[in-house]
């Protein structure tokens, strides 16, 4: 008599396991020291490439982590503490408004509301280009800096406890945001609600399914652990339709960083990444300027139908 299999733990958008879901890399944990806080969670954690165990979802086309009890979790963002965050400024604020230049196609400058917006780079970049700005971020440290460097309000909190914006927006932005979420489906319904008709959603997150991603298999340093959903443009695309919103854009988004920052990242993942990331990191490299076009990381952009018009 044949051995069942375990069942799949379940998928994070569609929330069952299924004979289409299968184990599709082990835990890659030896560099994660569990018992560490404050910055495993950061933007510039240094454990690129540990991870538990990455299951795949065949319906959805995403592969996803179990997720850690909710409260641990959120305690682990509201105690991120990141100052070297701040050291790619310039870079940021340039990923910033190229992001904004995109969503300015669709719409023009009015409300935007960010989901995890840090330190309030985007909300900066955004305000000098004439949107008015508000946002939310789970961070006590991050929302201290935000109004400290550049008195920005931005609330503390997370999309799953926040009652949004007092009125209806034109643009709700998440940069680096949804592959974070326990529920990224329901936080994408969430954020369509805020939307003014013709409104924009604009998700910046990984992409699974590059070639970066297919070559390094379990290395691939988008792999981490504060990740539990990782996507495909068909994923997203499933996503924005369910939640009611036409995919208008869908495209890689551009990393512009030092080398030195790449190499950091890489450090220790294993394999080629590694290599990359002593040079790098290597004194007379490290200071350049890089802008990386690999496709593992995507801009999506979501709108809000229009109501129709009523004939007299």
């Amino acid at each position: 008599m044949s051995q069942r299999a375990d069942p799949m733990p379940p998928c994070p958008i569609c929330h069952r396991g299924t004979a289409g879901q299968k184990r599709l890399f082990g835990a890659r944990r030896a560099l994660l020291d569990m018992g560490r806080s404050g910055d495993r969670f950061a933007c510039t954690s240094g454990l690129a490439g540990t991870h538990a165990e990455i299951y795949w979802c065949a319906s959805c086309r995403v592969g996803y982590s179990l997720p850690p009890p909710s409260g641990w979790l959120l305690a682990e963002y509201e105690g991120v503490v990141d100052p070297s965050y701040l050291e790619e400024e310039a870079h940021r604020l340039r990923n910033a408004d190229w992001l904004l230049s995109r969503v300015e196609r669709y719409r023009a400058p009015g409300a935007l509301y960010e989901v995890g917006a840090s330190v309030g780079i985007l909300l900066q970049a955004a305000r000098a280009r004439g949107w008015s700005v508000a946002g939310i971020e789970p961070s006590s440290w991050a929302v201290a800096v935000a109004h400290q460097r550049y008195s920005l309000g931005i609330r503390q909190g997370t999309i799953e406890s926040d009652p949004g914006p007092p009125a209806p927006v034109d643009c709700v932005a998440m940069s680096d945001v949804l592959e974070h979420l326990v529920d990224p489906q329901e936080a994408v319904f969430k954020a369509a609600g805020w939307l003014a008709p013709g409104g924009i959603l604009a998700l910046v997150t990984v992409n699974m399914a590059a070639l970066p991603a297919r070559l390094l298999r379990g290395h691939w340093p988008g792999f981490m652990d504060m990740h539990l959903t990782y996507f495909t443009p068909h994923a997203l695309r499933s996503m924005l339709r369910i939640a009611g919103l036409e995919t208008v854009e869908l495209r890689a988004a551009p990393r512009r960083l030092t080398a030195g920052y790449v190499g950091r990242r890489l450090r220790g993942t294993g394999g080629p990444a590694d290599l990359a990331a002593r040079v790098l990191t290597l004194p007379l490299v490290r200071d350049a300027r890089l802008t990386i076009r690999s496709r593992d990381l995507m801009l999506v952009i979501g709108r809000k139908a229009d109501p129709p018009l009523i004939q007299a």
